[in-house]
């Protein structure tokens, strides 16, 4: 702490940062908020860009600061103008919902395209969903399947499971977007299927049910929907009720059919009540 200080009281921008920190989290001294917001607008007036945010996110969020979103704004702005792509999003996400500040569509865009350039997966997915729905900007499919893309290349789940749904009811306006495609939706739901996502678990197991995209497999189709439902999912419970009570793809059971439907019922579908019900009247 001594040497992080004499450093800071030197000038040293990084130091001045990295002892906001310990005073935020008491490393070496008693926490204390106030000090710690004075090093890092000490850190931030010189360009420090995690100090800039570190500011921003005080402000945006009220921590040991009354909450002020147009400070958190100057601040966050500062912090995307040195390049730092979570400022650059923060303030993008801050324009979308009008928090504390007039909405502004335009800029939201802006700055979640700042960020994205960065490699940010979900400022990408926000601007895929912005040409998605048309605000901000002119409603643009296949723009936005291509900023869809580059989120869920990065990993963001609900990217690859909207570009999923795109192939899968094949989505176009004004003739831009893309043709029905279920192999390359199969190909989106199961990225975020593999990342436990249970929506894309459930579609997924629709898929080799049904056999769109891939061979048909039941045994793969039940093992999709019990991921599903392990995660309370519970259209795959009902799902799981409906094939072991009617027999399709396994042998017919209808002890675990009631099971599955009670497992719906327990989460509350009022349609895994009424079956459950049905089989136990029995």
């Amino acid at each position: 702490f001594d040497q992080t200080q004499r450093l800071a009281s030197q000038g040293d921008a990084s130091a001045q940062y990295k002892l906001g920190l310990m005073y935020i989290y008491g490393e070496g001294v008693d926490s204390d908020s106030t000090k710690a917001i004075e090093w890092f607008k000490k850190a931030g007036n010189q360009g420090h860009a995690e100090a800039l945010y570190e500011i921003g996110s005080r402000y945006h969020y009220g921590l040991s600061v009354d909450k002020d979103f147009t400070k958190a704004v100057e601040w966050y702005e500062k912090a995307g103008n040195q390049g730092h792509a979570e400022s650059q999003y923060k303030v993008a996400h801050i324009y979308k919902k009008g928090e504390g500040v007039d909405q502004d569509l335009a800029k939201a865009i802006e700055w979640f395209k700042k960020a994205g350039n960065q490699g940010h997966a979900e400022a990408l997915y926000q601007v895929g969903e912005m040409y998605d729905q048309g605000k901000g900007v002119d409603r643009d499919m296949a723009k936005s399947i291509e900023w869809y893309e580059k989120s869920g290349n990065q990993g963001y789940t609900y990217a690859q499971f909207r570009l999923g749904s795109m192939y899968f009811y094949g989505e176009a306006v004004y003739g831009k977007g893309v043709n029905k495609n279920y192999a390359t939706a199969f190909k989106w739901y199961e990225k975020a299927a593999n990342q436990g996502y249970d929506l894309s678990q459930k579609n997924l197991g629709n898929m080799y049910f049904n056999g769109q995209g891939v061979r048909q497999n039941y045994a793969k189709a039940i093992e999709w929907y019990e991921k599903a439902a392990n995660q309370g999912n519970f259209y795959s419970h009902l799902r799981l009720g409906d094939i072991y009570y009617d027999g399709e793809g396994v042998r017919q059971n209808t002890a675990i059919a009631k099971e599955w439907f009670g497992k719906a019922c327990d989460i509350g579908s009022q349609e895994g009540c009424d079956r459950y019900r049905a089989l136990n009247q029995r």
